[in-house]
């Protein structure tokens, strides 16, 4: 999944900046531990505004809401209360970082009283809303002291902004000499030099920029000559140029994920919160297919490990009841040719009333015939009863057996994320049979995915 870098957040904070000023706050929704939504109106129309703090997609677009119900979440909760009816007044991005400031005030002639700072960075992203003091009110991931000494967030505690990077700030004016100088200090392929070296540059937009050149990222620098080298300076500053003049050009690329200043460009898709809102929902919903089908097969797969043993037990109880009918013609023999036996016998072989074949049978030597024969007629009403009982547990393990295959196979056939809506109907299923234990829904799983023990 491609992250949200610099420049993709840029140009969602210029769409936002000229046409979502000012804006009033209708409502506030949480639909999971990391993305919080933003209904905004203004005097022509009304959108959702999306800010994450996911790990692998922290971005702000506007966007959809879900429709699922949800579990209430406490920051979400804290922020309906703060925001619902505040005008969105300031959007602010630092230079050069992934961190964007929304300001909310009563009116929007007025000063900001409440902040929404929005960091997409990585692992570390997270979502804070502070008061006019910059008083840390809610936060998406509180983070102790044990967590970062370097910046922890707390409720109560002032904001501190993320640490600034040390790397130099990509310029337009920087001369190609200089530029080409700096990249080649650093040792390996052309493609980790361009992020490397520069503040504001992901792995994504080097591989961008590289790919529209037909140059690979792994590329060495020393195999370069000077016309490459002038060309992707040449771009490198194009895309300086769209960042400066808001000048972009969202689209799909080739080989998969997205483009704001148009590089390798496959499709365009406009406006950039219509190609964001779109990537990240289907590569989030991919995302959770693949792990809610892990978690389904995961279920399945211990539930007809189960099923199959308990099946195996329940035909070895009916393999060893079918010595029914031998118990009891032993037991015949016995009394038929009680006069055979004689004391401290441990077997005696009789003739088979059928075949006249001799049958050995075995013998408590602490009993005379009667009493043996007795055993044996004892053992057959007591493999009888066993019999009946198992037959019905029998036949009710071999069909759950079958049920459990059944939808197996059917969890196999559903392989696009497209079927996420019949894989929750299975999950379901399996859970309204007691193979998965129903739990509270959490940001991202549903109730089934909790193997039952």
């Amino acid at each position: 999944m491609q992250a949200v870098d610099f420049t993709a957040l840029s140009a969602a904070v210029a769409d936002l900046k000229s046409g979502w000023l000012p804006a009033r706050v209708e409502q506030v929704r949480q639909e999971d531990a990391q993305t919080i939504k933003l209904l905004l109106r203004t005097f022509k129309t009304s959108r959702w505004l999306v800010a994450s703090c996911h790990p692998q997609a922290a971005r702000l677009h506007l966007g959809e809401v879900d429709r699922t119900k949800v579990t209430r979440f406490p920051f979400g909760s804290t922020a309906h209360q703060y925001l619902a009816g505040k005008v969105l007044v300031n959007c602010e991005q630092p230079a050069w970082e992934r961190v964007v400031r929304l300001g909310f005030a009563r009116r929007p002639e007025e000063q900001t009283e409440l902040d929404l700072f929005v960091e997409a960075m990585g692992k570390y992203s997270n979502l804070v809303l502070t008061d006019a003091n910059g008083r840390i009110l809610a936060l998406a991931h509180p983070v102790t002291a044990a967590q970062s000494r370097v910046r922890p967030l707390q409720i109560g505690d002032p904001y501190t902004p993320p640490p600034p990077l040390k790397l130099p700030m990509p310029a337009r004016h920087e001369a190609f000499d200089d530029w080409k100088a700096r990249l080649t200090v650093v040792p390996g392929p052309v493609g980790p030099a361009l992020f490397k070296v520069y503040r504001g540059v992901s792995q994504s937009l080097a591989n961008q920029l590289l790919a529209q050149l037909g140059i690979g990222a792994g590329t060495a620098m020393a195999v370069l000559d000077e016309e490459q080298w002038q060309a992707i300076h040449a771009l490198w500053n194009e895309w300086l140029r769209r960042l400066g003049e808001s000048d972009y050009q969202p689209g799909l690329i080739r080989g998969g994920g997205y483009t704001v200043v148009g590089f390798n460009l496959r499709s365009p898709v406009e406006p950039i919160h219509t190609l964001l809102d779109r990537y990240y929902r289907d590569a989030l919903n991919s995302e959770l297919f693949h792990q809610r089908r892990s978690r389904l097969q995961q279920v399945l797969k211990a539930a007809l490990a189960k099923a199959t043993k308990r099946q195996t037990a329940f035909e070895q109880m009916m393999e060893n009841a079918r010595q029914v009918d031998r118990f009891k013609s032993e037991a015949d023999l016995l009394m038929a040719y009680l006069h055979e036996g004689k004391p401290g016998l441990t077997t005696i072989e009789l003739p088979d009333f059928m075949t006249e074949e001799p049958v050995s049978i075995r013998l408590d030597p602490a009993k005379d015939m009667v009493g043996n024969a007795q055993a044996y007629y004892k053992l057959h009403r007591k493999a009888k009863r066993a019999n009946q009982a198992v037959e019905p547990l029998l036949t009710e393990a071999r069909a759950e057996v079958h049920y459990l295959e059944q939808v197996s196979a059917t969890v196999e056939l559903l392989n696009e994320p497209a079927d996420l809506e019949a894989l929750g109907e299975v999950g379901e299923e399996l859970t309204a049979e007691g193979y998965a234990a129903s739990a509270k829904r959490s940001h991202d799983e549903r109730p089934w995915l909790q193997i039952a023990q």
